[in-house]
């Protein structure tokens, strides 16, 4: 009995050694030469959000899938903020967009109405991305919107 715990003790750490890739192991193919195992890396995720804030008449905000994969499930969300005098908004709040394939982009658009200095706050996350957040200041006059 005890040899037979040691064998199967000894198998075990010779297997959990091949599998951890700690002790190599040798294929022989068709024509008999020996081919070394080699291990698979997977890849590593690349995707990355970008996001460009532009000024005008509103805020435009564009976001880019920069990465080699798709975007899933990407949120958004504007938010101006700071004007002394704000009076109107329309298109601030959490938007929902879906998956985001590589090198694509969705474009914003935030119209505000007021005067004074504002910040604009966005940021972009999705379930396969680190939350990407960005910062703008400017002015506001009206409708037309100055970012520095």
């Amino acid at each position: 009995m005890k040899k037979c715990v040691s064998i199967v003790v000894v198998g075990m750490v010779i297997l959990c050694g091949i599998t951890a890739g700690a002790l190599p192991l040798n294929f022989v193919d068709t024509l008999g030469e020996k081919t070394p195992q080699t291990s698979c890396q997977l890849p590593t995720n690349t995707t990355n959000l970008t996001i460009i804030i532009k000024g005008g008449i509103g805020v435009t905000v564009i976001f880019t899938n920069t990465g080699e994969f798709d975007a899933i499930d990407v949120t958004t969300e504007i938010d101006i903020t700071n004007a002394p005098f704000h009076f109107y908004s329309v298109g601030s709040g959490a938007i929902y967009y879906g998956s985001l394939s590589p090198g694509k982009s969705y474009r914003q658009r935030l119209f505000d109405i007021g005067i004074g200095k504002i910040t604009v706050n966005v940021t972009a996350s999705a379930d396969n991305v680190a939350q990407v957040t960005k910062t703008a200041e400017g002015t506001i006059l009206l409708f037309f919107i100055i970012l520095k």
